[in-house]
């Protein structure tokens, strides 16, 4: 293939734009939403750096260590950037708490903020160069989950699209900060578009953070490979048995550059006010809000039933879950938890075998509707003593039609972070995340994460 023939590549187009782009290109509504991910992100790195998973994969991991340049968040340790950026998003990802695009079940922002955390600790970046890699990266990432899943696409629901497409995002924005030239970062896409993985078997287990974070790990180590000039063919996304040919039943190319620079990704990213898969949450907030107006007691609940998307029944259609991993993905669960204890926070994750609950989520009954949208839910309640109630959720909260705002955004930061940091370095550092693009030096946040 020519020089001429490889700059007409959907990677090349992408690269183009992306050594191209600069802070002052954004919006301030971008550059606002992209701060809100992070602060997001940030607290449930916090917030997940206690959790089993979290400390299991450092103790496999981190005697194998390299350089100690960048900091393991909530862990006061520091191990090499590869080894941060892997367990810095497992950490996020642990509770099941972090963001996702509104249009697909994509979580965004772990691999590429870890990614860029811990580069940031070694190569000075300002807050506003952050922020704008940060865009870019989740530009990359949700535009190639975009070509294969968002109609008219269509894709296997079985792929696990962060691991597919997180990766590709984590190079392209570390090839920002590292400077690469439009050819590198076709190179950095190429080597970690063949390193996507992941597939939904393995949801519920302590694999469910590890595909981001090993996304967020190549993504990274592409970037450095590309700069010494490690390459890859200039056509791996289009070509014959390429990632959009190989990922989908029938791909949207157009996807990938319609609008770029103008339409930014990162405003469809959502956040989550329950640790769970996000597509559970319009029933949680049902089931609640049934509780609270009827004073229902779960003792005189005779059936629950559930009308929910074709995708959430798909994904998390789980009557009995064995542990605190396998709830987040279990309906059942989540509606026996919100009408028992009225509420369904990381309190509510591993009471699996709460005698009251077990019982309950044997009375709930789950279908899918396929008139019911994807951030919406319908919940009907049955008591013994013949009173029936009904809740229909048009828009579930922390969706983009019912988004959270910046202060519950600040409620969930100083949650997650409590027990982890005390108090006062809790609030300095969700206001120094508020400020990160009028920071001079990003990589102060992950210090004072530590």
């Amino acid at each position: 293939m020519s020089t001429n023939e490889n700059k007409t590549t959907l990677a090349w187009q992408l690269a183009e734009y992306i050594t191209a782009a600069r802070p002052s290109d954004l919006p301030a509504d971008v550059k606002h939403e992209a701060t809100r991910s992070f602060v997001n992100w940030v607290g449930c790195a916090l917030g997940g750096s206690q959790h089993p998973i979290a400390r299991t994969a450092a103790e496999a991991l981190c005697e194998f260590s390299g350089l100690p340049e960048a900091t393991l968040i909530g862990a006061k340790r520091k191990v090499d950037l590869l080894t941060a950026s892997l367990l810095n998003c497992v950490s996020s990802g642990a509770h099941a708490f972090d963001d996702t695009h509104a249009d697909m079940v994509l979580h965004p922002v772990g691999p590429i903020a870890a990614s860029l955390m811990a580069l940031a600790e070694r190569t000075p970046v300002s807050g506003a160069d952050f922020l704008l890699a940060m865009v870019l990266g989740v530009e990359v990432e949700s535009r190639l989950a975009r070509a294969i899943v968002v109609p008219p696409a269509q894709c296997d629901v079985g792929w696990y699209l962060t691991g597919l497409t997180g990766g590709v995002g984590a190079a392209a924005a570390a090839g920002k900060i590292l400077g690469l030239s439009a050819q590198q970062i076709v190179w950095a896409c190429g080597i970690a578009c063949g390193e996507g993985s992941g597939f939904r078997a393995q949801h519920g287990s302590m694999c469910s953070p590890l595909i981001p974070g090993h996304a967020g790990h190549t993504g990274l180590r592409a970037a450095f490979m590309a700069k010494r000039g490690f390459t890859s063919t200039p056509h791996h996304l289009e070509g014959a048995r390429g990632f959009l040919d190989l990922y989908s039943t029938k791909s949207n190319p157009a996807a990938i550059t319609d609008q770029l620079g103008s339409r930014y990704e990162i405003m469809r990213n959502t956040y989550k006010p329950y640790p769970c898969g996000i597509v559970i949450h319009p029933i949680i907030d049902a089931c609640l809000d049934l509780r609270a107006k009827h004073g229902i007691s779960h003792d005189n609940i005779a059936r629950v039933s559930v009308r929910a998307h074709p995708v959430a029944v798909t994904l998390a259609n789980t009557r009995h879950p064995a542990d605190g991993m396998i709830s987040k993905v279990s309906i059942h669960h989540w509606v026996a938890v919100s009408f028992i204890d009225g509420a369904a926070g990381i309190a509510q994750l591993d009471k699996v075998a709460v005698p009251a609950i077990v019982a309950l989520r044997d009375r709930v009954d789950v279908v899918s509707d396929t008139t019911i949208a994807p951030d919406a839910a319908d919940v009907v309640v049955e008591l013994r003593d013949g009173a029936k109630w009904h809740c229909h959720i048009d828009h579930g909260i922390g969706s983009s039609d019912n988004p959270m705002t910046d202060r519950d955004l600040d409620r969930k930061f100083t949650n997650l972070a409590q027990g982890v940091i005390d108090d006062r370095a809790s609030t300095e550092l969700l206001a120094q995340c508020w400020k990160l693009g009028e920071l001079a030096d990003a990589g102060a946040i992950g210090r004072a994460a530590a």
